[in-house]
């Protein structure tokens, strides 16, 4: 799971996320300098990351998941601020799926 950059009031901003951007994975290409070790979480990571509220479903935030086809969400308060995080895991260990 990504972890969250915390904005103004503690509201989640952003997440750092480098699989998905070519920056990050060009790091990975064989020969190559590892880029991550000069690369800055800003060029990496990923702006406005979806989140869900503590009140929703976990069936509603399961289809969430699919429909976004992503395995992972952080869960905020009704002021964006993040409470935590939750993960196709945690479902699966609470019966959930």
């Amino acid at each position: 799971m990504s972890a969250p950059t915390i904005g103004r009031a503690g509201r989640c901003a952003r997440c750092c996320k480098p699989s998905s951007r070519p920056a990050a994975r060009a790091a990975l290409r064989p020969g190559g300098r590892f880029l991550l070790e000069i690369l800055s979480i800003t060029e990496v990571m990923t702006r406005n990351p979806k989140t869900t509220r503590a009140d929703r479903l976990a069936a509603e935030t399961v289809q969430l998941m699919r429909s976004l086809k992503i395995n992972g969400l952080f869960v905020v308060d009704d002021d964006n601020r993040v409470l935590g995080a939750l993960n196709m895991h945690d479902l699966f260990r609470a019966g959930v799926i």
